[in-house]
């Protein structure tokens, strides 16, 4: 059984692993028609408490009770777990909207991969609904299991926000969903933006974790499919360079990464947009996100080229490292190259 989801679906998902510290995240808890938002509240608070008695020996050991739940905020309850799986996503994208510049952000309050569904049809078994997201190949899915309330809800859902297991591994051991085979809501939205980003630098010296610091995922993917490029100076392979000689690069970069034909699934470099990291401190005074407005024309000669970046007009905006990809994304519009 298969769903699509809205188009913001795979970007809201994607845009989670920017954050690295999880761990007090909050796991929303839907209600389904015929459940009153009181018992969400005892459900949680149960599935809470018994995780902690049994597994963490509260009260009388070391560790405290943890909160792992939270009620999602609806008036009515929804009509079905796909309407659940639309709601969330839109929430995901009104908390990353509604972020301040000024906040910490490694760390978000809902926990973006995982939320709960109470169902009247599964309470009267002690059971929740638990609908965890994760990627494969070059699309989101969504797939729902059931587990039991006591004990076993709490532990899956803290150990998944900390880490300690996988998606996988709740799928793999809850097999069955309900008395039907497992619903898996197929995100049929691929993650289909290809826009590559040139990183240069022109303050910080040792500037090979940069792109890692901006996109975590850089680290996980091979080269050719990584969302940022950093770029060395070709003419003696330093990654710091000035800020004149990154705008004259930047056209010959574009051309010749279009010459190797090189990158995978589609990706291809942005010939409008790109990042530059102008301190030596971008965790605590953030990157530069620049747009030119040379037109981008990859076949002109190299002194053509120099002379489109050196005489182009730059928009940039000052943003934090973490923010830096979907600025890019945001300035770039719908231009894919």
């Amino acid at each position: 059984m298969s769903l699509t989801v809205p188009e913001n679906a795979p970007g809201a998902f994607t845009r989670g692993s920017s954050y690295t510290n999880l761990e007090n995240s909050s796991v929303l808890a839907y209600r389904l028609q015929g459940v009153t938002v009181d018992t969400v509240i005892q459900v949680c608070r149960r599935a809470t408490e018994t995780y902690a008695r049994e597994i963490l020996n509260w009260p009388e050991g070391r560790l405290t009770k943890p909160d792992i739940f939270s009620s999602a905020d609806a008036h009515v309850g929804a009509e079905s777990v796909e309407q659940c799986a639309e709601l969330f996503a839109q929430h995901l994208t009104d908390l990353y909207q509604s972020s301040s510049p000024k906040e910490d952000k490694t760390t978000l309050s809902t926990y973006p991969y995982a939320f709960i569904v109470v169902s009247p049809a599964e309470l009267p078994h002690n059971a929740i609904v638990v609908v965890v997201a994760y990627p494969d190949r070059e699309t989101w899915r969504l797939e729902q299991r059931l587990l039991p309330v006591d004990v076993e809800l709490g532990q899956c859902l803290d150990s998944l926000r900390r880490g300690d297991i996988s998606a996988g591994a709740i799928l793999h051991r809850y097999t069955r969903c309900g008395t039907g085979e497992p619903l898996t809501l197929a995100v049929q939205s691929p993650l289909r933006d290809t826009r590559v980003f040139a990183v240069f630098s022109t303050g910080l010296t040792s500037a090979l974790p940069l792109p890692a610091l901006i996109d975590p995922t850089v680290e996980r993917v091979p080269p050719s499919e990584a969302m940022l490029h950093l770029v060395a100076d070709p003419a003696n392979s330093q990654l710091r360079v000035t800020r004149d000689r990154m705008l004259e690069l930047f056209p010959l970069i574009c051309r010749d990464d279009a010459r190797r034909g090189w990158r995978t699934k589609g990706r291809a470099l942005n010939r409008r947009v790109f990042i530059c990291c102008d301190n030596d401190r971008p965790a605590e005074e953030g990157v530069l996100v620049v747009r030119t407005d040379w037109d981008g024309d990859v076949q002109a000669d190299d002194e053509t080229l120099r002379r489109a970046g050196r005489e182009a007009q730059v928009q940039e905006t000052r943003v934090g490292v973490k923010e830096a990809l979907a600025k890019a994304r945001e300035m770039a519009g719908e231009n894919n190259t």
